[in-house]
């Protein structure tokens, strides 16, 4: 039980610096243009590819190493903070 609590408060922290980032990324765009229009493309074309990853993701969930997948989604969303921190 430990060891999933764990795992499950990390993933929460993750989740949060996630949309902590989101939420920054559309503030920014809100800055530089002072455009709705801006927020809302950003909005849509972020949302676009969560819906067509989710469709493949149980399929690779099912047939891959979980604790992997998770390490590399977590590392991914490091990598991709981390390079928008660097063009900001």
């Amino acid at each position: 039980m430990r060891t999933f609590c764990i795992i499950w408060f990390s993933q929460f922290i993750s989740s949060i610096g996630s949309y902590i980032t989101k939420f920054a990324i559309k503030l920014w765009a809100w800055e530089l243009t002072v455009q709705v229009t801006t927020l809302a493309l950003i909005s849509l074309f972020s949302l676009i590819p969560s819906i067509f990853i989710t469709l493949l993701s149980g399929l690779i969930v099912d047939r891959v190493n979980r604790k992997l997948l998770m390490i590399i989604g977590d590392s991914v969303t490091a990598i991709s903070t981390i390079f928008v921190c660097y063009v900001y």
